[in-house]
């Protein structure tokens, strides 16, 4: 805790400005200090390991005992603070927040919008992220979570990790994209255009900006213009993410089963049904997807279910609904463990755009036909059976074409 009550009445924040340990050790001898919220007395902390701070007593029953937060967290709330009231920003540093008893890092008021910003460096449960993020939004308030990074990474495409915490923090409009802040250099680190290689790694873009050269606008309110891909940046992504997607495609063409996942263990008596193993998944049924990173299975397995039990028990010429089949897959998402990311999103939303992006792709190879918004036509049925060598001729053949659509087509929404 950053704020407290002195003993003469007046109000003190540590994260106000620069305070000299002399200060604060002089003031400490003179006041007392007390909580804000409960009244209680606090002490003045000035240790070295954290940063400084008030903590209360140790039997103290306060709901706002905050601890173990460290000077990069309180160092980025301070520059992010002066950040923000900079640009001229109603800002507001651990602002509590009654009907929700909480005081997040920062609270700001933008263009008649009421913001709250965390800022978070290490995981937390999903589900004390799940409450926190929705009694936010229950209140009025826009939550935007920030990660803290020290690592300097050049503007680029890359593959990474995603860990929990990472996907607490992707935020979904315009673009799924997340904000990473370093208090260090003062800049900022933004992923965006993630699409999915292997379920904990992701291929995305990095883009490295300093706080002088962004505002507060840029970042939370119209971040638009951050994601505005031209032709050669749209043909740079498609022929480095079809690079690591074949790679990927080989691998499990090639892959020895000595262990299975649930999924893969759901999914092997239909394989077999077909007369196939896992290694035998059609190449339109491994195809990558923009919205793939909010599902953790693999595409060649969910993509592979619904083909074989849905689309290819549908007659030529007959229609199928987009809402039907997600609601078919919504039902089966737990019979074949099919795993989500962890997101503010529910899983109906997740499973129907990822429908909508296979099927637009199925009417590119020719299985398909739109007829309405989510309506469309079975025009013929993918052929399951084929030698192993077939396959990976038709594994290059939907690369060749992907690179293609994916170079003409802006995938992404803005």
């Amino acid at each position: 805790m950053y704020h407290a009550g002195r003993s003469d009445g007046q109000s003190i924040s540590l994260l106000s400005r620069k305070w000299k340990r002399e200060e604060l050790v002089k003031m400490k001898l003179s006041y007392q200090f007390f909580c804000p919220h409960c009244s209680e007395q606090v002490i003045l902390k000035l240790g070295d390991c954290q940063a400084w701070h008030f903590a209360h007593l140790p039997r103290s029953r306060c709901d706002f005992r905050r601890t173990n937060e460290t000077a990069e967290h309180a160092a980025a709330k301070l520059k992010l603070y002066q950040w923000l009231t900079s640009h001229h920003i109603e800002t507001y540093l651990e602002l509590y927040l009654p009907e929700l008893k909480r005081r997040p890092d920062l609270c700001m008021k933008i263009n008649g919008l009421c913001y709250v910003m965390e800022i978070q460096r290490s995981s937390i449960d999903t589900e004390q992220y799940m409450h926190r993020h929705f009694s936010y939004l229950e209140a009025g308030y826009e939550p935007v979570w920030i990660g803290l990074h020290s690592s300097e990474r050049n503007e680029n495409y890359t593959v990474k990790t995603l860990t929990l915490l990472d996907s607490f923090l992707i935020r979904q409009d315009p673009v799924p994209h997340s904000i990473y802040y370093d208090p260090s250099k003062n800049k900022w680190l933004i992923y965006s255009r993630f699409f999915y290689i292997q379920p904990r790694k992701i291929f995305l873009q990095a883009k490295n900006y300093s706080s002088s050269s962004i505002s507060p606008y840029d970042v939370l309110c119209s971040p638009k213009n951050l994601f505005l891909p031209d032709r050669n940046t749209k043909t740079c992504f498609a022929e480095m993410l079809l690079t690591h997607w074949k790679k990927r495609t080989l691998a499990l063409r090639t892959k020895m089963y000595v262990t299975m996942t649930p999924s893969e263990k759901r999914m092997l008596p239909l394989f077999q049904s077909c007369q196939l193993n896992l290694n035998y998944f059609p190449a339109v049924c491994n195809l990558p997807l923009p919205s793939q990173y909010m599902l953790m299975t693999p595409p060649h397995l969910w993509q592979s279910w619904l083909v074989i039990k849905l689309i290819n028990r549908t007659g030529v010429n007959k229609t199928i609904h987009l809402s039907a089949l997600t609601m078919e897959m919504v039902n089966a998402a737990p019979q074949y463990r099919f795993t989500f990311r962890p997101a503010s999103i529910h899983h109906k939303e997740i499973i129907r755009c990822l429908l909508a992006e296979y099927f637009e792709l199925l009417c590119l190879f020719g299985a398909l036909i739109k007829l309405y918004p989510g309506v469309y036509k079975v025009v013929r049925h993918v052929t399951v059976k084929k030698t192993f060598n077939k396959l990976l001729t038709d594994d290059t053949f939907v690369c060749n074409q992907l690179a293609v659509y994916f170079g003409n087509k802006n995938i992404f929404k803005t």
